[in-house]
């Protein structure tokens, strides 16, 4: 009798748009999670490679680009906008692309801590519209749209006035801002921001100690309303919410509860409003407020808003808590959720992000940002000494049009048994499918039985993008949109009872994966 011939099997295996997980065990994985995504984004259709960026300033004095301010002014037409960027040196205007920017402020103390800041707009009872800028080493600046001027306001209560003023929260009609290095917050009368302010000592109610880090309006329903409330962090880790309406009488201004989350990054950014619900960043990862009042443990994956890039996330800060640069940022334009990180030595450029709408976490590297904002519909990144739009489908597109880059990628899928338990398996082929505006470059290779490593990265980038029409040339260019369907078969080896699938690519055009197609044989029992 002849032996039975082995025979060739199909699979399917999706794109991972479950995203990053890297708390589950690795046996227990779904099919649509990865064990690591870099560079490349789920989506509702598949994966999608990030977007690039292209310089838009640069020129500054300074140590580097720490702050990007957007300011919408109320003319229609646009003409009072502005889009501006603070380093060590001062506050730069850039509402223009330029490599010449000038400054409209010039910082009385230059140092390190110079140029984070934070900031508001308010419009007082007067009708004056006013952006309030606090920086962490020069305190309380403010721009008067109506005159177009930059000055320091007037206050009086702090020790040190404007100076000693270094975060900003507007709650109720009251503007209130932190004190640095105390437990002090000061907030104004209803409808002004400046002149006499009041403080409100948070001390007491720091049960884990530390200064008051930050100050933060919390809408539950999207909006300004009677159900707003006022958050207080620590340095610590604790976190107290307050209700009411004036703090001056414990009839009206009462506290809600008091947790601890875990210590809070050094700076001033470490929250964020996310529809109905607050975000805080922490040594423990995510925290979502919302979850905090409805009694869910935020050290469980029911009660942590980023469980699944948890060790991740914690291990980066773990190394840079104490380093200015964290910041969680939401942009609704886009629909995600960015995470800043400060930059480490010999290492890139790196943010975690999340998807709004498929509640995925995946990772962008190589962009120069350690600050991000939301300005004309587009987010804008701040690092090094220059601005960025991350937009288009090539890195480092700079003033001077010179060497840009690729979108390099990279990600490995969950481990699959293939629906046969310690079965072994070699697979032969794998046929990723593409849809793209140029043939991508990539290299993908068969992984077998938990290996972790990072698979090579391709060269070069994709081929030129799609023909357009009356100018692409006939028979030759790709039609249709602008995008093609790209499915390559692949030779594979090895062997091994589970599979996954490693890839890595350089992108230079947009470029969407859809799923990866394999043939394999059983390689028999263990």
């Amino acid at each position: 009798m002849f032996p039975q011939q082995q025979s060739i099997r199909p699979a399917t295996m999706p794109a991972p748009v479950g995203g990053i997980n890297s708390l589950m065990s690795l046996a227990a994985m779904q099919p649509t999670d990865a064990l690591y995504m870099k560079n490349i984004d789920p989506t509702a259709y598949g994966l999608k490679v990030r977007p690039g960026y292209s310089e838009w300033a640069n020129g500054y004095s300074g140590d580097e680009v720490k702050t990007i301010i957007p300011y919408k002014g109320t003319a229609e037409d646009g003409s009072e906008d502005l889009l501006l960027a603070c380093t060590s040196v001062g506050i730069y205007d850039i509402t223009s692309s330029t490599d010449s920017p000038s400054a409209v402020v010039t910082w009385v103390t230059s140092s390190s801590d110079a140029g984070w800041c934070s900031f508001d707009i308010f419009t007082n009872d007067a009708g004056a519209r006013v952006l309030l800028v606090c920086d962490l080493a020069n305190g309380l600046q403010q721009y008067l749209e109506s005159t177009t001027t930059w000055s320091v306001p007037t206050v009086t209560g702090p020790s040190g006035a404007a100076g000693d003023l270094v975060q900003i929260a507007i709650w109720k009609k009251r503007v209130w801002y932190v004190e640095s290095g105390t437990n002090n917050a000061w907030y104004s009368d209803v409808g002004t921001f400046a002149g006499a302010l009041t403080k409100f000592n948070f001390g007491s109610k720091f049960r884990a100690g530390g200064f008051l880090s930050a100050l933060y309006g919390w809408t539950l329903d999207s909006g300004v309303g009677p159900d707003d409330y006022l958050v207080a962090t620590s340095s610590a880790g604790d976190v107290v919410v307050y209700a009411g309406t004036n703090p001056s009488s414990s009839a009206t201004f009462g506290q809600v509860g008091v947790w601890f989350v875990g210590q809070f990054p050094i700076g001033r950014r470490q929250g964020s409003q996310f529809g109905g619900d607050l975000l805080l960043l922490s040594s423990y990862g995510v925290i979502s407020c919302k979850d905090l009042l409805q009694g869910k443990n935020p050290f469980t994956e029911e009660g942590s808003f980023s469980y699944k890039i948890n060790r991740l996330l914690n291990a980066v800060m773990a190394r840079t808590i104490s380093s200015n640069g964290w910041e969680i940022k939401l942009h609704p334009d886009i629909a995600k959720i960015i995470i800043c990180t400060p930059k480490e030595s010999n290492q890139p450029y790196t943010q975690f992000t999340y998807d709004i709408n498929l509640k995925s976490w995946g990772v962008w590297t190589g962009i120069p940002m350690t600050t991000s904002e939301t300005y004309d519909n587009e987010v804008w990144a701040g690092a090094e000494l220059r601005v960025s739009k991350v937009t288009g489908s090539l890195d480092n597109v700079t003033l001077a049009a010179s060497d840009p880059q690729p979108v390099y990628w990279s990600f490995l899928t969950a481990y699959n048994e293939l629906e046969e338990p310690q079965i072994n398996k070699v697979v032969e082929f794998i046929r990723p499918r593409f849809y793209a505006e140029g043939e991508p470059t990539y290299n993908v290779k068969a992984y077998y039985d938990y290996d972790l490593s990072e698979q090579t990265q391709a060269s070069g980038g994709s081929a030129s993008a799609g023909g357009v029409w009356d100018t692409g040339a006939w028979d030759s260019a790709i039609w249709g949109g602008g995008k093609d369907k790209f499915q390559e078969l692949k030779g594979a080896s090895g062997m091994g009872r589970t599979v996954a699938l490693a890839m890595s690519g350089a992108s230079t055009v947009e470029t969407y994966l859809v799923d990866m197609g394999l043939m394999w044989r059983s390689g028999g029992m263990l």
